[in-house]
Parts: structure tokens; C-alpha cells; sequence
């Protein structure tokens, strides 16, 4: 009897981590950790200018269940963002993973800057719940969850 096994190795670029899917679709924490960073940069790295199309890419990874509500962050975003000139920048310190749940604990501080007004520098932490699809791992859920100012 033979055995057969097709494996791929893909090697990317800036990734020092093992990142995996098995055969059940079950991603490891590192995966999980990498596509969270990733959404996270879409999702609080906004300009006035830029705000429209972080919504048009991440709205492409996000469930159809949480759809309505993403599509509504960033509306609202949109709005304030254009309205007065702001722009945030979130700088992760810790990510907190629960792979069974695929969901995600972020910590971090967010910068806004209010035009040429002034600045603001909060902690802030955030949830994200991932769904496995398909296509990979989508936005199930996003909130933050504490905010502080620093």
C-alpha cells in the first residue's frame, strides 16, 4: 500500500512565527494571532482619507452576521472622520488568543489626532471574535471594551 501526502510550504515575508490550518480547519494561535493584527490595522489605522477604503477591504473578511454592524462603524467613522479632519493610530502592547473560541483579547493605545487641533492618547482594549469560513478566518465581532484615557 502507498501513502500519499501533498504538503505546501509557503514561506512569507516578515512572518517568524509557525503559522498552520490542519486538515479540520482548525488554525493555530499564531494564524489567528497574524489575521487579527492584520484586521486590527484596517479597523483602527484610519485617516479621513483612507477611511472608505479600509471599510471596502475589510468589509470583504467580515461575516454576514456581523456585516450591518462593521458596515455601520464605519459610517459613523466616515462621518467624524471627514467632518473633522481626525486620524488614529492603534499600537498593540498585547493580543490575548483563545483559539478554541477563536477569539481574540486586544490591548494596546490609541492615538487620535484632531486635525491640527490637538491629540489624545488613550489604553483601550478591544474583542474580536473570528468565524471559520471557507475563505478563511472573518470578523465575527468587534467592541472595545475599556478606554482610559493617558
Amino acid at each position: 500500500k502507498l501513502f500519499y501526502s501533498n504538503h505546501t510550504t509557503m514561506v512569507l515575508p516578515y512572518i517568524n512565527k509557525d503559522i498552520s490550518v490542519d486538515s479540520n480547519n482548525h488554525f493555530n494561535q499564531n494564524y489567528i494571532e497574524l489575521m487579527v493584527d492584520s484586521y486590527i490595522n484596517d479597523l483602527l489605522n484610519i485617516t479621513a482619507s483612507n477611511v472608505v477604503i479600509k471599510k471596502n477591504r475589510i468589509l470583504k473578511h467580515t461575516d454576514s452576521k456581523a456585516f450591518n454592524n462593521i458596515n455601520d462603524y464605519f459610517n459613523n467613522l466616515a462621518s467624524e472622520y471627514q467632518k473633522f479632519n481626525l486620524s488614529s493610530y492603534f499600537v498593540i502592547k498585547n493580543i490575548e488568543i483563545d483559539e478554541e473560541n477563536l477569539t481574540a483579547l486586544i490591548e494596546g493605545i490609541l492615538y487620535t489626532r484632531y486635525g491640527n487641533e490637538g491629540k489624545e492618547e488613550t489604553e483601550a482594549s478591544y474583542i474580536m471574535q473570528l468565524s471559520n469560513s471557507s475563505s478563511g478566518l472573518l470578523i465575527s465581532k468587534f467592541y472595545k471594551i475599556k478606554q482610559n484615557a493617558l
